[in-house]
């Protein structure tokens, strides 16, 4: 297991929205695949993911930044600390 960063243009990031956030949140609290990249080229949103020795995504962590202070701010919906690849959001 190892742990990666994304950054907007890599491959990953489709398959992290797509196959854990969509499926762990209700539309109304998940950002866009497009607000992510967004944020991620724009420097506002960091991103990693805890991917399986073959390379299989088991989480994703993302998060958007206050840029003076480079802290994440608490009001960030839709978006999770981590989800765990088959596991639903309590």
């Amino acid at each position: 297991m190892r742990v990666v960063d994304v950054a907007d243009g890599d491959p990953l990031l489709e398959t992290l929205h797509d196959d854990l956030l969509v499926p762990s949140f209700p539309p109304d609290e998940l950002e866009t695949l497009e607000w992510v990249r967004g944020g991620l080229a724009g420097g506002s949103v960091a991103a990693g993911a805890v991917l399986e020795d073959a390379g299989v995504p088991e989480a994703v962590a993302v998060g958007e930044w206050e840029a003076a202070g480079r802290m994440p701010l608490d009001d960030v919906r839709a978006l999770p600390l981590s989800v765990p690849d088959g596991a639903a959001r309590p």
